[in-house]
């Protein structure tokens, strides 16, 4: 694992949307650079916060719910923070805010330590319910060693996650392969942590092209399931 990302995840803290159709896939080519690490932090705004079963017809089961401590924010930011104040908490580290959307921000840096992620903010009723940490594979080949580090670490400060998802196939692991089949869906690599106060983590492997895969390790808060639940999706 890298160093800066091992740091990154032990020193996280611990404690609406919308989804897709049934059957509708998500989107996430586009252009290289900033643009394309966007337009994958939207795709993954709109997915469910806890994974995808707690956006399935009623009578599905459910995963396994975790049973380690509930996360409370990360990269400095705290999930339920007012919006504003997340706001003052990034510039008053001398670090730059964007307001991306209506209800996506982003600032340039985490805040206190300095960590190798881009850091998202969605925001429900003015508080933040969502916080995205992404960060650029510089080695494509070495994207499924990563995440699995990750989710190691993830794993040791929260227990097992809820749902572990690996699966690559072995045309995909041969050089810069794995890129084209994770954009296409043909390799995946997720692990969900899912709480029964509907709090969320999750670590996955998003490609935007075969050239551009990102590591994202996604927080939310009860209010993002509360919000898809009372729309009755």
């Amino acid at each position: 694992m890298k160093p800066l990302l091992a740091l990154a995840l032990l020193a996280l803290p611990t404690v609406g949307c919308t989804t897709p159709e049934p059957g509708e896939s998500i989107e996430v080519s586009g252009v290289a650079g900033e643009a394309d690490r966007l337009r994958a932090v939207d795709a993954l705004a709109r997915e469910c916060p806890r994974g995808n079963h707690d956006c399935s017809p009623a009578g599905e089961p459910e995963i396994p719910r975790a049973t380690g401590p509930v996360p409370v924010g990360a990269a400095g930011f705290d999930l339920s923070m007012l919006e504003e104040a997340a706001k003052r908490r990034c510039t008053s580290a001398n670090a730059t805010w964007t307001v991306e959307s209506r209800d996506m921000d982003s600032c340039s840096a985490s805040v206190g330590a300095r960590l190798p992620f881009d850091v998202s903010l969605q925001v429900c009723d003015a508080n933040v319910c969502r916080i995205i940490l992404s960060e650029r594979m510089t080695n494509v080949a070495e994207a499924t060693d990563v995440w699995t580090s990750a989710v190691a670490e993830l794993t040791h400060k929260y227990g097992q996650p809820s749902e572990r998802v690996l699966d690559v196939p072995a045309s995909c692991a041969r050089g810069d392969a794995l890129g084209a089949c994770v954009a296409n869906g043909l390799a995946k690599a997720t692990a969900t942590w899912a709480w029964v106060t509907g709090a969320g983590v999750t670590a996955k492997l998003v490609a935007t092209t075969p050239q551009h895969v990102f590591l994202f390790v996604v927080y939310s808060d009860a209010a993002v399931g509360r919000r898809v639940h009372a729309r009755g999706l």
